[in-house]
């Protein structure tokens, strides 16, 4: 496999995709692997970047100037988004906000670490735990969801 070093670039399928930004390892929360690609819009001047599996990079030499993913664009553009974690707290604690039911905040929690998202606190029903759950998952840029909510019933 070739090596992730940030700046080196990226191919897909379909030819020059951007460059390396990063990985994230798998971690306690986290049960896949991702390389960061930088994808460049707009003439260069402005760029997202999306989380890939890394299961998608192709083997290649360990000392190959660019990393090949066995990807198109389109399916690079469709990988989550990379979101700063406080980003991520905010976008989740506003959709829970906005559920049908609403969400007491002091009572329901969300944290995020390198993409997981993790609830606590307590939930009033079943049902609202679910639902709490299926609204993070909701949030583009969110990787796994631990749910470490009780429900008070």
């Amino acid at each position: 496999m070739s090596r992730l070093v940030v700046g080196n670039p990226v191919d897909g399928r379909d030819g020059p995709l951007g460059t390396v930004a990063g990985t994230r390892a798998a971690t306690d929360g986290l049960q896949q692997e991702y390389v960061l690609v930088r994808l460049s819009q707009v003439f260069g001047l402005l760029h997202t970047t999306r989380l890939v599996p890394l299961a998608w990079v192709r083997s290649a030499p360990p000392d190959a100037p660019r990393v090949t993913l066995d990807a198109s664009r389109a399916e690079v553009a469709g990988c989550p988004p990379l979101r700063p974690d406080a980003q991520l707290e905010a976008a989740v604690a506003q959709a829970l906000s906005e559920t049908v039911g609403g969400f007491d905040a002091p009572t329901m929690r969300a944290t995020a670490q390198d993409g997981v998202v993790t609830l606590s606190g307590h939930a009033p029903s079943l049902r609202a735990r679910r639902t709490a759950v299926s609204c993070a998952w909701d949030v583009p840029g969110v990787l796994e969801v631990l749910d470490r909510s009780v429900y008070d019933g």
